[in-house]
Formats: C-alpha cells, sequence, structure tokens
C-alpha cells in the first residue's frame, strides 16, 4: 500500500541526489497566519529559487485565498524559473513542514511525478549547520516544463454536497480542533464557525514534531476512513500536510479541496456542523 516512491526526503537523501541528478530546490515559504514580520525569516538555502505561492502560483482573481492557477499560466510561471521537465524538484519552507507540501500538491496535479518534500526543511538544514543566505538564485535560461492536468486531485464543494449523502470519500480537515468544531471565531473575517458535515478532524500541528512531518501520526485516524479521501483547511495550504501523510502511508486516492472553509464557511447555502458528539 506504500507509494512507489516517497514524497519525503531528509538531508543525506538531498545531498546524494546532487552530485547525480538536475535537482531544483525550491522555498515555498509562506508565514503561518498571524505571524507577526519581525519572525518571518530572511534567510534561504543557497541556490535556492523562489516558489511565490501567495502572488505568482494563486489566483489573485478568484476572490478566494491561494487558489490554484490553470495549467498553462503554471506551465509559463515554471518554465521561466529555467525547470525542465527531467528536473528533479526538492520543495521546502522556512518552518520546517508548512507550506511545502502545498508546492508539492501542485506539481503533482499539473502531472510532475518527480518532486519531493525536504522533511524539515530550513529547520532541518539550520540544524545541520550549515550556512543560509538572504537572496534566491535566478534562473539562468528558461526551462521546458509541461503542464499535464490530472483533475482527480481536486474536489469540489458540488462534488462534497454529494458525499455527505452519498459518501464514498472521507473528508480530513486540517484545522484546529476549535476552528473544526465552532469554538472560537475563524481568522477570516466573514466566515461561519464549524466544519463539513461528516468530515474528521486531522489538525496539521498534530502531524508536526519540531518542524518535521511525522505520517505515522496519521494513522489512527485514517484506519476507518473510506480510501478516498479528500483534504480541507482554511484556504488550501495547510490541507496539503495530512495529504501527505496519507500519500506516506500509501493512500492513492488523494484530494484536495481548493477552496477549503474560506470558500465553505463563507456560503451561507452550505451545511455546516459543529456537533463535537459526531467526531
Amino acid at each position: 500500500m506504500k507509494p512507489t516512491t516517497s514524497g519525503l526526503i531528509d538531508l543525506q537523501t538531498l545531498h546524494d541526489w546532487q552530485s547525480k541528478y538536475p535537482c531544483v530546490l525550491l522555498d515555498a515559504s509562506i508565514p503561518p497566519i498571524g505571524l507577526p514580520p519581525e519572525k518571518i525569516a530572511k534567510e534561504t538555502i543557497p541556490g535556492s529559487l523562489f516558489f511565490d505561492i501567495e502572488n505568482e502560483f494563486s489566483d489573485l482573481s478568484s476572490g478566494l485565498p491561494h487558489t490554484l492557477i490553470n495549467p498553462k499560466e503554471f506551465e509559463d510561471k515554471i518554465q521561466a524559473l529555467g525547470i525542465n521537465q527531467e528536473s528533479r524538484i526538492i520543495v521546502f519552507d522556512a518552518y520546517g513542514v508548512y507550506s511545502s507540501p502545498r508546492a508539492w500538491w501542485m506539481f503533482k496535479i499539473m502531472g510532475h511525478e518527480n518532486v519531493f518534500v525536504l522533511n524539515g526543511g530550513l529547520i532541518a538544514w539550520k540544524q545541520a549547520g550549515f550556512s543560509t543566505i538572504e537572496t534566491f538564485e535566478k534562473p539562468k535560461t528558461p526551462g521546458n516544463f509541461v503542464s499535464n492536468f490530472q483533475e482527480n486531485y481536486l474536489i469540489n464543494k458540488e462534488q462534497i454536497v454529494t458525499q455527505i449523502h452519498q459518501p464514498d470519500t472521507t473528508i480530513i480537515d486540517a484545522r484546529s480542533a476549535d476552528r473544526f468544531y465552532g469554538r472560537v471565531d475563524e481568522p477570516r473575517k466573514g466566515l461561519r464557525k464549524g466544519h463539513i458535515p461528516g468530515s474528521i478532524n486531522i489538525p496539521f500541528g498534530s502531524l508536526i514534531e519540531a518542524g518535521y512531518l511525522k505520517p505515522k501520526l496519521a494513522e489512527h485516524s485514517l484506519q476507518d476512513s473510506l480510501p478516498s479521501l479528500g483534504f480541507s483547511c482554511g484556504s488550501g495550504i495547510t490541507a496539503c500536510i495530512p495529504l501527505l501523510a496519507a500519500y506516506e502511508l500509501g493512500y492513492h486516492s488523494l484530494k484536495l479541496y481548493d477552496g477549503s472553509w474560506a470558500e465553505w464557511g463563507a456560503d451561507k447555502f452550505l451545511p455546516i456542523d459543529s456537533d463535537e458528539k459526531n467526531n
């Protein structure tokens, strides 16, 4: 049931690969919600390109945060970064494992299988005593990357409504338990409190230890789940953390709800639940 190739690598594997393959390091850092500006890291791994999730790789016209851009636009922007079809892509972020799984998922949905998350990210790099710099690498020549969109990596709100009544997909919500059960207000204004009926809560933070993803921590929560899994969070970023954990555990039918609670919580016609007894 394990995936043919793991989506996670460690520092030793990174160093081994860099001596053998055309590797591309992408810094996919975005600051967690509520992090003060002075706490945002201004350093990166030498030789890294910047994968700008919040601007270049989000559809800013959608009205929702962090929405996926279309395949042709993705292709053009990845080519502009000098990335090729044969490139082995390693994504990381400054907070260990936070936003890097989102970048990993983007490449997967665009048909590029040769993409991996550096477990521990910049935290692991610094713990190993390696130096950092404050500037990103500049692409030297355009790449030949081609998008091959894989629609099966997505689930939309209409499909989720169907799942509520005729379930064949388990919806995993990566938000905190307080947000999932509606105990606290959402950080984005105008959103209702609660969760998608029938969904289960696996807070992304429960899968992280000292900046490292621990996929085994998700195993118990997923044991009784339907084989097809959909993932949601606040805006489609941290949902990719349990998605990657499920991939590491061998689940193959994995779909991201890109609109996540930013869309569901804003639509008064969509059902919500906040009952703790049902979970």
